[in-house]
């Protein structure tokens, strides 16, 4: 079992708009999926689902046409896949390399208190920790 996290990066513009009106996020969603999309530029996406889903973005524009673009533009540049980043985020977010706790890039307060990793079941990551003024 995973779980896998992408983050989608807009424009200021597009945040604003989907700020104003969260009902549109369905439609930002659906831009992905026109027919001008990037997403159709790879060739394993053939077939009659992919007609389908095509069609399905294309009546999603129907009523918000001057969105279109804009939303369509947003796709453009790709998702970040967090799964490929898991060790760094993991330093980012808990101070350690999983499976290195001991080591010197681990944050000293870990590194002092090593059995706080031994509390988890899979002896991998400990329990999310905010140490105030680390070093």
């Amino acid at each position: 079992m995973g779980i896998n996290s992408y983050l989608k990066a807009v424009s200021i513009s597009t945040l604003e708009t989907l700020q104003q009106n969260p009902d549109l996020t369905d439609l930002f969603f659906a831009a992905q999926w026109l027919p001008e999309a990037p997403v159709w530029r790879k060739s394993y996406l053939q077939g009659e689902w992919s007609e389908e889903t095509k069609e399905r973005a294309v009546q999603q524009f129907s009523t918000y046409s001057s969105l279109k673009q804009p939303f369509l533009d947003e796709w453009e540049s790709p998702e970040a896949d967090l799964h490929k980043y898991f060790v760094v985020l993991t330093f980012l977010l808990a101070g350690y390399v999983p499976g290195h706790i001991l080591q010197p890039w681990a944050i000293p307060e870990l590194r002092k208190n090593s059995e706080l990793m031994q509390q988890s079941k899979n002896r991998d990551f400990a329990p999310f920790l905010m140490f105030m003024d680390s070093q």
